[in-house]
């Protein structure tokens, strides 16, 4: 049996605010990590002496910020134990949480990757912020046991395993969905992942809306819908069959509404729409109505919206790759065309004009 024993690695870049809170929570880890590795990306701020303060071994990029790909790589390659936990910056684990993924992974047949949840209480304060981190937790507290991708903010890997994967995509420059194509390519590999809700950590970013639409819309639902239309990823957590039907139903609502402007009698099926959305979307508005009621309706409306904008941004990219693929095969097609049309006039020709065409003249 694999040993148990896990080294923690954190990209940082400007992450002064949220590191130190981050590795005070891995302080109080147990079991404790056998070594903390901090990859500071060309921080500006304090987080390297933030980092050195708190015990943790420092790599350093002196030069411009390369994303925290790259610096979860190379975290990774210089880590002494065949067990690696990433956590972020901004995320301040429960005790217990680390310590389970290494162990998952280190002792269940065939496991490569486990990762955990944000915990069901956000500690931050603005209402897009605490939605946003409680729509992680449920989506990942409601799918437990074998998952098809990975969570980089508190995750474990199988050091040789992720090696032999080559680590994570390094055209991701930028944090975007490199943990979900990891999770791919390891389970293309053969692997097992696990979803371990019982390991949770505070994620302690304060989100504004815009941050979260931005993100939502250019870092999650444009290239998770790339990956669904080239058929490497399927019906899983946030993309699932139930959550299409919810999508419907989002869509129901604004556009009976519209239809009801012209004919009034529309309203109720614009209020039924309404209804059966804040009904399927039910468990997610009651664990926000446990931190809030304003929280609760506030929500509601950003869930709303939600499923709109990631909607809308699946069927464009599913547009683009269809146009892309159509301008692609443009050039054959002509070709085609040609040889059609060459085939057609000989066809057309006399026999005895075809026959001289082959003989040339005769002198």
């Amino acid at each position: 049996m694999k040993s148990s024993a896990f080294s923690v690695v954190i990209p940082a870049y400007n992450a002064a605010e949220t590191l130190g809170a981050c590795l005070e929570s891995l302080g109080r880890a147990m079991p404790a990590p056998a070594e903390i590795l901090v990859y500071d990306d060309g921080s500006t701020d304090d987080t390297r002496a933030i980092a050195r303060a708190h015990g943790a071994r420092v790599l350093r990029n002196d030069g411009p910020n390369q994303g925290p790909a790259r610096g979860r790589n190379i975290g990774a390659e210089a880590a002494s134990t065949r067990t690696v936990v990433f956590v972020d910056a901004d995320v301040a684990v429960q005790p217990g949480a680390p310590g389970l993924l290494a162990a998952r992974v280190a002792r269940e047949a065939g496991v490569v990757a486990a990762f955990g949840a944000y915990g069901a209480r956000s500690p931050v304060k603005n209402y897009a912020g605490r939605y946003a981190n409680l729509r992680h937790h449920h989506t990942h507290a409601e799918a437990p046991g074998e998952a098809m991708t990975f969570l980089s903010g508190l995750g474990a890997v199988d050091r040789a395993a992720f090696l032999r994967a080559g680590g994570f995509d390094l055209s991701y420059d930028r944090p975007c969905i490199e943990d979900v194509e990891l999770g791919l390519r390891l389970r293309e590999q053969g692997g097992r992942i696990l979803l371990v809700p019982q390991a949770q950590g505070d994620h302690l970013k304060n989100w504004t809306i815009r941050q979260l639409w931005h993100t939502d819309v250019f870092v999650r639902a444009l290239p998770w819908s790339k990956l669904m239309i080239e058929g490497r990823l399927g019906d899983t957590l946030n993309t699932g069959g139930r959550e299409k039907e919810k999508s419907v139903l989002a869509h129901g609502v604004w556009a009976s509404a519209l239809v009801a402007l012209f004919v009034p009698l529309v309203w109720l099926a614009t209020l039924g729409f309404a209804a059966a959305y804040l009904w399927s979307n039910r468990r997610l508005l009651r664990l926000l109505g446990r931190n809030s009621r304003r929280l609760a309706v506030a929500g509601a409306a950003l869930h709303w919206t939600y499923h709109l904008y990631a909607s809308v941004a699946f069927a464009l990219v599913l547009v683009g790759t269809g146009l892309r693929t159509q301008m692609r095969q443009r050039p054959r097609i002509r070709r085609q065309a040609r040889r059609l049309r060459r085939a057609a006039q000989s066809l057309k020709t006399p026999s005895s004009a075809r026959q001289g065409l082959l003989e040339g003249p005769t002198r």
